[in-house]
């Protein structure tokens, strides 16, 4: 693998934690602005699970292994902005 390359091969970090920090943080937002002004573990937890379904999607966990190239899409073909699939090592 060359270097500087192993974010390539972390499909989960872009097609689902990115959404995941997001979602959670707006629902966080949300609740500082109407009623809370101090999370617990309770309101860490029932945040989380409501955000947690909505960026975990079968959706978008296929699309983070599509898009690092780990798979082939139903095309067949890999995804040629992939490091390894442009190297010209033997």
């Amino acid at each position: 693998m060359p270097a500087y390359t192993s974010h390539y091969y972390q499909p989960f970090d872009v097609s689902c934690f990115g959404p995941l920090k997001l979602a959670y943080s707006r629902e966080i937002e949300y609740l500082m602005r109407t009623s809370i002004t101090h999370i617990t573990k309770l309101s860490f937890l029932a945040a989380f699970h409501k955000t947690f379904f909505r960026a975990m999607t079968q959706s978008n966990i296929q699309n983070g292994f599509l898009g690092t190239g780990t798979v082939q899409s139903t095309e067949g073909s890999y995804n040629t902005r992939h490091p390894a699939s442009n190297s010209n090592t033997n």
